[in-house]
């Protein structure tokens, strides 16, 4: 009795045996552009790696209350221009022109109130002047004019005076050396204020 046996062999199946190096490598890969994300934000937002490139924008304003001739009587004409120095920087160079800009006419606008303010008190202060001026004058017209009455009224009563008494000996009269002196001075005071208040006036001023 033979007994044959056609005896199958199993195919074998030979795979490659996983050493883990692939997934391990993604992971690498992974990282790293993970880290280069994180860096790439942090360098431009965040994290100071490297310094930015700064621009600096300087404006000159010219004060025109000063005088440069006596402030700065050994300087050129540009440095006596360059009065007031305005700086601005950032890191965008129309940034900083802008913001040195908007400095230049912020210290504009507080250069004219300043001045304006300045120019109201002085007017203030001459009309005030004036009008007490303006009285002063009108008290010594009012004085002189008193005065020059008082002096007719002497001078047409003396006559009357002296034909009542022809052989009356002339004296000098103490109240007409008053009035002489009073009148000297009156005239002395007005032509001190005229001299002295003539150009404080508007019109005159002009």
């Amino acid at each position: 009795m033979s007994n044959n046996h056609n005896w199958s062999n199993p195919r074998q199946i030979v795979r490659p045996r996983s050493t883990g190096r692939v997934p391990v490598l993604l992971c690498v890969l992974l990282a790293g552009l993970c880290s280069l994300a994180v860096y790439r934000w942090g360098y431009e937002h965040w994290w100071p790696i490297r310094a930015k490139p700064t621009f600096t924008a300087t404006a000159y304003v010219v004060d025109p209350e000063k005088d440069a001739d006596d402030l700065y009587p050994e300087a050129s004409t540009a440095n006596r221009a360059a009065s007031v120095p305005l700086v601005s920087t950032c890191a965008d160079p129309q940034r900083a022109r802008e913001a040195v800009e908007a400095l230049a006419h912020q210290h504009i606008a507080e250069r004219e109130k300043e001045w304006q303010s300045g120019i109201e008190q002085r007017l203030a202060a001459t009309r005030r002047s004036t009008d007490e001026m303006r009285q002063i004058h009108q008290l010594a017209v009012a004085e002189c004019e008193a005065f020059e009455r008082q002096l007719h009224e002497t001078a047409a009563e003396k006559p009357a005076a002296a034909a009542d008494t022809p052989h009356r000996k002339t004296t000098i009269n103490p109240q007409w050396l008053e009035l002489d002196r009073q009148s000297a001075e009156l005239i002395a005071r007005r032509d001190q204020l005229l001299d002295t208040r003539t150009h404080l006036h508007p019109l005159v001023a002009e």
